[in-house]
């Protein structure tokens, strides 16, 4: 089976509620090689990141990062690499502020 390197999410503003930024297709399986997350403002806001599986709701058991701090201005990549998908499996975050920290899987 051919192997095709993707962008699960090329670049995404967080909203300040919970949102689905990526579900994975029917028939596929994916793998996180790089989660990148920039503030892109002064302030500093936090992330909150899950992994929700099939069918299943985001809560506490589907976190793997919780209310993550940033700096100004600050990047970091998230220790997701290697981290599954399956189909209809999705990533959904919240940020404290919305449109103040950008994405990319």
């Amino acid at each position: 089976m051919a192997r095709t390197p993707k962008n699960f999410v090329a670049a995404e503003q967080i909203n300040n509620s919970i949102e689905t930024i990526y579900t994975q297709a029917t028939g596929t399986r994916g793998i996180i090689r790089r989660f990148v997350c920039c503030n892109t403002t002064a302030n500093a806001p936090t992330l909150t990141v899950h992994i929700v599986p099939s069918g299943d709701a985001n809560g506490a058991d589907t976190q793997l990062y919780t209310e993550l701090a940033f700096s100004a201005k600050e990047t970091q990549f998230l220790e997701l690499e290697g981290c599954v998908l399956e189909t209809g499996d999705s990533i959904q975050c919240v940020s404290s502020a919305a449109n103040e920290i950008t994405v990319r899987v």
